[in-house]
């Protein structure tokens, strides 16, 4: 939920290792290729660029034959493959395209809610699915052991609480295709019922299930449960500190069992009730532990840093190493995902080992993850409170630029604008983060200004003139919009753009060199 796109990728398999170039492109933007190194990239507009690529796939699907997009768990979808869903939805009637999407009752019924109304106005049919009832349940568990079920099967899966995966699981273990439960397993009384957490009956019944793999098995397959539902032999090798080939005959072994299944190039669990009870049997300080070991291992072997995050955000724990590579991962993981990013740098900015060296570059990383996130009240108050601590030389202007970016970006242009004027009063500033200020301000001036463009353009041009003095880019397009948008309010709307006000100033700069 926190990457943005993960669950549309993983539907579409949207992989940088496709032979499909569309599909490479659009895996490539995901990860954030083609966005400048500097500065602040507007998340809206990183996500706008993807879902118009994305749509233009689905697009060219279409046109070549018919497309069913089925996403299971729409519950824990990113918001923005859910706008994703919510811009095919507009389209679908038009397209030989079928969408199909189920979610859990309950967590997240208000920001599905759009979707859900969407869809429904655009004439989708909305199915609700309760538990099943005794004859169903007793007919599918039926179904799972090849006979009728006795009356001592029919009472242990009532456990399931009319889950449908849980009653096959549970048919499936207690009976051994008997069709009669053991003994043992009548104690599986009928108040127990499938919820977030696992039932303590159910987590049993599959330790049962697997206690024929060897040990070594169930010891990697518990690991494998830590990583989540789905996994490459590549990250359980790195986090084993093992060789795959060494724990080849483990995959093997799990496959035959029917507990784990090839899924392209990663390994997933046939079933989650099998992952989850594998993974809550594990006491909570040993999953902590894990999660903070798998995120060092996946960390040093190079993976997508928000995978390593994810992990080392769900322990409890962060040693000196750990927050020593957040540091300095910390720009990639914000561009890549950063509510995550921010997540994890508030946890560490909390604790007492964020102090020392490292206290400034995580106040700063903290800030822009926020920005970037678009939390502009948390960034705000992150930025300043690190300011007022007394931030090292370099990070001073940078948290000036967040400071005055999360005030413009909640509407109060003049307290942004007296802020820029106060980073232009410092004369440690760079001469890039100069000119930076220098177009905010201008625009600021332009978006404030009542009496036409004059009192803005004299501001405005010199922006401009210090943007491309510093040659930074994100300066340049400040300076080059402020004198656009002073232009079109002076009517001259063909000068008004940016390209136009580059080539007037590069034209009026080559004339007087030559002359």
């Amino acid at each position: 939920m926190r990457v943005p796109f993960a669950a549309v990728s993983n539907c579409l398999g949207l992989s940088s290792t496709s032979a499909d170039p569309q599909v490479t492109e659009i895996a490539g933007l995901i990860r954030g290729a083609g966005r400048p190194a500097g500065g602040t990239f507007p998340a809206a507009d990183a996500e706008f660029l993807v879902t118009e690529a994305i749509l233009g796939l689905v697009d060219g699907w279409c046109a070549a034959a018919p497309v069913v997009l089925a996403v299971d768990d729409l519950q824990w979808a990113d918001s923005a493959s859910v706008l994703v869903l919510h811009r095919l939805g507009r389209v679908a009637g038009q397209l030989p395209l079928l969408l199909a999407a189920a979610r859990r009752s309950g967590g997240r019924g208000a920001d599905l809610a759009p979707l859900v109304r969407s869809w429904e106005a655009r004439g989708a049919d909305a199915l609700t699915l309760g538990p099943l009832d005794e004859t169903s349940i007793a007919t599918l568990a039926g179904q799972v052991v090849g006979a009728k079920a006795g009356a001592g099967l029919r009472d242990a899966v009532t456990a399931a609480g009319g889950n449908p995966l849980y009653v096959i699981e549970l048919a499936r273990t207690l009976t051994g295709n008997s069709g009669q439960a053991p003994d043992e397993a009548q104690g599986t009384g009928p108040d127990a019922r499938a919820s977030a957490t696992m039932p303590e009956s159910l987590i049993a019944v599959v330790t049962r299930r697997l206690a024929g793999l060897s040990s070594q098995a169930r010891q990697i397959l518990q690991l494998a449960a830590v990583l989540g539902p789905s996994f490459t032999v590549a990250e359980l090798s790195a986090v084993l500190a093992t060789p795959p080939l060494e724990f080849l005959g483990v995959i093997q072994e799990a496959a035959a069992a029917g507990v784990l299944a090839a899924e392209s190039d990663r390994l997933a669990f046939r079933h989650e009730v099998i992952r989850q009870a594998l993974y809550e049997s594990l006491p909570a300080s040993a999953r902590s532990a894990l999660h903070l070991q798998a995120g060092q291992a996946l960390a040093a072997a190079g993976v997508p840093v928000e995978r390593a995050a994810q992990h080392l955000l769900a322990g409890t724990t962060l040693d000196p190493r750990t927050v020593e590579w957040l540091v300095r991962s910390a720009g990639q993981l914000t561009a890549r995902a950063p509510d995550l990013a921010a997540d994890l740098l508030a946890r560490v900015c909390d604790t007492a080992g964020a102090a020392g060296d490292l206290a400034a570059p995580l106040r700063l990383a903290l800030a822009n993850a926020l920005l970037r996130a678009g939390r502009y009240t948390a960034a705000e108050a992150t930025a300043a409170k690190a300011l007022a601590v007394g931030p090292d030389r370099g990070s001073r202007g940078k948290l000036g630029w967040v400071l005055a970016q999360s005030i413009l970006n909640q509407g109060r242009v003049q307290a942004a604008l007296e802020e820029a004027r106060r980073e232009l009063d410092d004369c440690d500033l760079s001469q890039a983060e100069r000119a930076r200020f220098h177009g905010l301000a201008a625009q600021c001036l332009h978006l404030l200004s009542t009496s036409g463009p004059e009192p803005a353009m004299k501001e405005s041009e010199a922006a401009r003139d210090a943007s491309l003095a510093s040659g930074d880019p994100y300066a340049m397009a400040y300076g080059l919009q402020a004198v656009a948008g002073a232009w079109r309010w002076q009517g001259r709307l063909r000068s008004g753009s940016p390209e136009r006000a580059w080539s007037g100033w590069s034209t009026r700069t080559r004339s007087a060199s030559a002359g």
